[in-house]
């Protein structure tokens, strides 16, 4: 990715993040399908990038094409689009534990928050799309900021803890930020869904 591509990632990362985060609910059929999007992708990607023949091009189609085949399930099947989101939202915070605890976030890790959050989402399915969609935007806002900051590379991830630049200084404050920040979009959205519930 080059230098450009990444700082136009990161302002995406923040404006779609922005959106998500305190309107999540409102435009639940767009996050679900950016969230569908994400997962598809990233699915896609490293399935064929277990393949020892495959190069770069064919990960990077294999995400474009999981990604779209995942954002229009997750707009067209509720409930599948729940559980993605929820899925997103647990991998993320299954990479943000093993990265506090000083360790990589292996896949696995993901994929066991992933089906974690996705049962969860599913279970919990009306409040728990506000509170999702609140902390997955909160780390869209954060993560492209820190990015353009040059604190963090959106590319390496959670995966590689030397992408926070220091020794996890930069990543306490990410933390905090994306809580906070998560905090307030939960509180928006669940505030607004009670008034248009009255």
């Amino acid at each position: 990715m080059t230098v450009a591509a990444s700082g136009v990632a990161a302002v995406l990362s923040i404006l779609v993040g922005g959106i998500v985060c305190f309107f999540g609910y409102r435009v639940l059929r767009a996050a679900l399908g950016i969230a569908g999007f994400i997962v598809g992708a990233v699915l896609a990607a490293s399935g064929v990038a277990l393949i020892p023949s495959s190069t770069q091009v064919w990960v990077l189609v294999a995400a474009l094409v999981g990604g779209i085949v995942g954002a229009v399930l997750a707009a067209l099947l509720y409930k599948v689009g729940v559980f993605l989101l929820g899925a997103a939202a647990g991998a993320l915070v299954a990479g943000l534990v093993v990265t506090a605890l000083g360790l990589a976030a292996s896949w696995w890790v993901l994929g066991i928050g992933a089906v974690a959050g996705g049962i969860l989402g599913l279970v919990l399915q009306k409040r728990i799309v506000s509170i999702l969609t609140a902390f997955v935007g909160a780390w869209g806002v954060v993560g492209g900021t820190f990015h353009l900051l040059g604190w963090y590379s959106i590319r390496a991830g959670l995966r590689d803890p030397a992408a926070l630049k220091t020794t996890g200084a930069y990543f306490y404050l990410m933390l905090v930020m994306w809580l906070g920040l998560g905090i307030l979009g939960m509180l928006v959205q669940l505030g607004t869904a009670r008034r248009r519930g009255r």
